[in-house]
């Protein structure tokens, strides 16, 4: 039934991404075409082609705001979930579980896709791929290797942070849906006050970790190890948020499906 669940949420988002998607893409290769034609022009004015890049400037700005409108579409159909369209759907056989995984999945499907393509389109003005054979790259390769796994953390932390994102704002919605009819108005209020919340435990773990890191016998260890072993202990500083992020979404995942289930009695 999960299946079927998933399938049906990204009907329901690609009525509205993939026309969204579909135009940004048409406006990129709109300014591709125009910047090939201001090339074919022989003695082409220099505000012709200054009006070519910012076209292609915005195609590209267009693609990265597509993975901003399918962050707040995803969190605006969650927030429709625990209205009354969540009589309907929790009617169903499927546990809240599968319906906050079906939500979650499809948005950070179309906010990844929208991502990528924005690299893959602003990537395309720096200029031809280089030929894999190409002395120079394979020596940037050899010297990018030993950092592989650095590159594979920071890679998951970004990952798992797009999903602590979502997952946030659905657990702020689940929040504000216990005030009823005020939902909207107690769901802005707990975005405010847990963003000052986070702010005040990030500045306050930052200055307990550079006191450590300064006076403890145990930080002035790892400032050693450190500065003896950069890339060892960064790469291992960079998984270490990403398991730390990965468990703040189980935290929030599961906080989520508990205000659902037993507070809302929506499941």
């Amino acid at each position: 039934m999960f299946v079927k669940l998933l399938k049906w949420e990204f009907r329901q988002t690609g009525r509205v991404m993939l026309p969204v998607l579909g135009g940004a893409l048409i406006l990129y290769g709109g300014a591709l075409g125009a910047q090939a034609l201001i090339q074919l022009i022989a003695g082409a004015p220099a505000w012709l082609d200054v009006a070519g890049r910012m076209l292609y400037a915005l195609s590209v700005l267009t693609l990265i705001v597509c993975s901003v409108a399918a962050f707040f579409y995803g969190v605006v159909r969650f927030y429709r979930l625990l209205g009354d369209e969540g009589y309907l759907m929790f009617s169903l056989p499927v546990t809240a579980s599968q319906h906050i995984g079906a939500k979650l999945i499809a948005s950070c499907t179309w906010m990844i896709l929208s991502i990528g393509l924005s690299f893959v389109a602003g990537g395309a003005e720096a200029g031809p791929i280089v030929s894999t054979n190409d002395p120079e790259l394979q020596e940037l390769l050899a010297r990018l290797w030993p950092g592989a796994p650095l590159y594979a953390g920071f890679f998951a932390f970004l990952l798992v942070s797009l999903v602590v994102s979502v997952l946030w704002m659905y657990f702020l919605c689940a929040v504000g849906a216990q005030w009823g009819q005020s939902r909207f108005a107690a769901t802005v209020v707990a975005y405010i006050v847990s963003g000052v919340a986070v702010q005040i435990l990030s500045v306050a773990a930052l200055a307990a970790f550079a006191f450590a890191a300064a006076y403890s016998p145990l930080g002035q260890q790892m400032a050693g190890y450190f500065l003896a072993n950069p890339l060892a202990a960064l790469t291992a500083w960079v998984w270490g948020f990403a398991a730390l992020s990965a468990a703040v979404a189980a935290a929030l995942f599961f906080a989520t499906r508990y205000l659902i289930t037993k507070r809302l009695n929506l499941a």
